[in-house]
């Protein structure tokens, strides 16, 4: 992901989003409770290696659930 715009950390902080506008995407990272290190697990864009979805041209934020259920 590159031009990252927005970031978003879950209530838990055991996950961060952030938004790219450049990729039309988000990306997933989870937190390692020890180190604090990120690790990406998943993304949410228009290419076959993340979960499909289009409508994200342009995403400049994400925010989560107050139950960090959807994001």
């Amino acid at each position: 992901m590159s031009g990252a715009t927005g970031l978003a950390a879950s209530p838990d902080g055991q996950n961060v989003y952030v938004a790219s506008y450049a990729s039309a995407g988000i990306a997933e990272f989870t937190r390692d409770p020890g180190s604090g290190r990120l690790r990406q697990t998943g993304c949410v864009r228009a290419v076959k290696t993340c979960t499909a979805a289009r409508g994200l041209a342009g995403a400049t934020s994400v925010a989560v659930s107050p139950d960090g259920a959807n994001v």
